[in-house]
């Protein structure tokens, strides 16, 4: 088990160190976006960011969707406890033709007009439920919420399937941005 979470934690910081290198041609480029090639294609939605309820499909056939959101509050053994928050159900369909490890699997979520971190709500039935390996053809579904004050509207959650061959080239983060009503 302990090899398992130090490989875990390695792999991790490969994928964040990855994305902290620069690249500088001296001024003599052409201005046009990278390619990273993992995009998901964008349709209507501006700069890969898509409604909370707008499906974000990956070209190589995985899709990530978010759904079912409710306002509500922890209860007295929650972490964090008795605080408001926002529940949302999050469903992944795997069609890349080979099974998915959804063992680096992550959810953060934003609130308001400045984008403050939002701390997610672990209680019963919500939190860490979208793990393990999910097949070619099938779904994985998981309960999530995150800490949502009651007069706060605006949400962006951001979810990293993290998987893939080469830690070097991890699927994009799916962003959501939307709009719950207030409670």
């Amino acid at each position: 088990m302990k090899k398992t979470i130090v490989t875990s934690a390695a792999l991790l910081s490969l994928a964040l160190l990855a994305g902290c290198g620069s690249s500088d041609d001296g001024g003599k480029g052409d201005d046009k976006p990278a390619d990273t090639g993992s995009q998901a294609p964008a349709s209507d939605e501006k700069d890969g960011e898509h409604g909370l309820d707008t499906p974000y499909a990956y070209p190589d056939g995985f899709t990530v969707t978010l759904s079912n959101f409710e306002r509500g509050k922890s209860s007295d053994t929650a972490l964090p406890a008795e605080t408001d928050f926002v529940r949302f159900t999050v469903q992944v369909e795997n069609k890349t033709g080979k099974a998915v490890d959804l063992g680096l699997f992550t959810i953060q979520c934003k609130t308001g007009d400045d984008g403050s971190a939002a701390e997610e709500v672990f209680d019963e039935g919500l939190g860490g439920q979208l793990t393990g390996t999910v097949n070619d053809g099938k779904k994985a579904t998981g309960d999530f919420a995150c800490v949502l004050d009651p007069a706060e509207t605006k949400l962006q959650i951001e979810v990293s399937p993290n998987y893939g061959d080469d830690i070097t080239e991890l699927p994009d983060t799916a962003v959501f941005n939307g709009e719950v009503a207030a409670k």
